[in-house]
């Protein structure tokens, strides 16, 4: 079995949260900072198992920040809108929405409103060949593949 992090910001005075938040980042056990003149607010647990992590959070006011290296992420989001940056390419995210980000670069995750976060990082070797195309991208809340994935 692998180890597992549990983190929220309710349990810290609103004046501590930053610098908390600043030395889980230092640590590289939660890429997250607050966004400028944000009260920043997460709440997470996340999971290292052999060959994947598993995130489930709340995410508000912040900056989540990330590098795939050689993996694959994908993440649901479940409310709130966030602005997702790889590179040159932007895309917005929306509740029910999924994020893909291949391997090969930094990224991150504005999430300035209330936004909750289920996420899955695995190495690309146990993923079958991804479709050509950009390395940033959404899938719509409306796809129906996506649908079974998510609760009703």
């Amino acid at each position: 079995m692998g180890s597992s992090l549990v983190f929220d910001t309710r349990t810290l005075t609103q004046r501590s949260r930053a610098g908390a938040l600043h030395v889980l980042h230092e640590q590289g056990l939660l890429p997250v900072r607050p966004l400028p003149g944000a009260a920043p607010r997460v709440a997470l647990t996340k999971w290292w198992l052999p060959g994947a992590s598993v995130l489930w959070g709340r995410f508000a006011g912040v900056h989540q920040l990330g590098d795939t290296g050689d993996d694959l992420f994908f993440g649901i989001s479940d409310a709130g809108v966030g602005l997702a940056r790889q590179g040159r390419q932007e895309v917005a995210v929306g509740g029910g929405d999924a994020l893909v980000v291949e391997p090969g670069g930094r990224f991150g995750v504005l999430r300035p409103e209330p936004s909750g976060l289920v996420g899955i990082r695995v190495p690309r070797g146990a993923v079958a060949a991804a479709a050509t195309g950009p390395a940033l991208r959404v899938v719509p809340a409306r796809t129906p593949a996506l649908q079974l994935l998510t609760p009703t």
